[in-house]
């Protein structure tokens, strides 16, 4: 038999990672639009939100199809009898998390970043598993993800300091949304003025005569 070059090797499994990608980020896609239309309806303030997250899956699955396409005029350039479409996609991509620590490292990049704003569980499982692209292969896998891997990482955060909920702590399923935000030390009134402005509430500073009572 005749051995299989490295480079279309290498080829085939950037083919097949891309496909994957592409299968991963279009089911995201339809997870983000139906939390949308269910945002919506409730007119929730992360409305904004999801529609900026939609349209980065959006460009995901763009790159990632562009990248497929590239791949497969390779391969027919190569050999114009191969049939690049029975490659199998990649899926097994789940757990993949970098380095150790890199899921944690992951959660507070992101909560730093959006602070003083607040993000719901959905929204921070949505964006690491943009960058991570993990795949789950039901639904029920996802839901547990969410609660071992990631809630269970902010609840930590919140035990050391770093993260505050914005929900309300109970015992069973409330149908709450959890939400989660970056914990900022304010020590100036500079600073709480900058944090009110964030939030949409105006902040005055009290005369120095006058006494503390309402």
């Amino acid at each position: 038999m005749k051995r299989t070059p490295s480079y279309l090797k290498g080829l085939a499994e950037t083919q097949a990672r891309a496909a994957g990608d592409v299968l991963r980020f279009e089911k995201l896609l339809a997870e983000v639009d139906a939390k949308l239309v269910e945002t919506k309806a409730l007119a929730a303030i992360e409305v904004p939100r999801l529609e900026k997250l939609l349209v980065t899956v959006g460009i995901r699955i763009f790159e990632s199809k562009a990248e497929l396409a590239a791949c497969d005029r390779l391969i027919t350039k190569f050999d114009a009898r191969l049939n690049p479409k029975l490659i199998a996609p990649i899926k097994a991509w789940k757990g993949r998390y970098g380095k150790r620590g890199e899921l944690n490292s992951t959660i507070c990049h992101i909560l730093k970043d959006c602070a003083p704003e607040e993000r719901t569980t959905f929204e921070l499982s949505a964006e690491i598993r943009i960058r991570f692209k993990l795949d789950f292969s039901t639904v029920p896998e996802l839901r547990a993800w969410q609660k071992n891997s990631v809630a269970n990482a902010l609840k930590s955060m919140v035990k050391m300091g770093l993260v505050e909920r914005g929900h309300k702590v109970t015992k069973g399923c409330t149908g709450e949304v959890g939400r989660w935000r970056w914990k900022v030390e304010i020590n100036t009134l500079d600073e709480v003025r900058a944090s009110a402005a964030a939030q949409g509430v105006g902040v005055q500073q009290a005369p120095d005569d006058e006494d503390d009572n309402p």
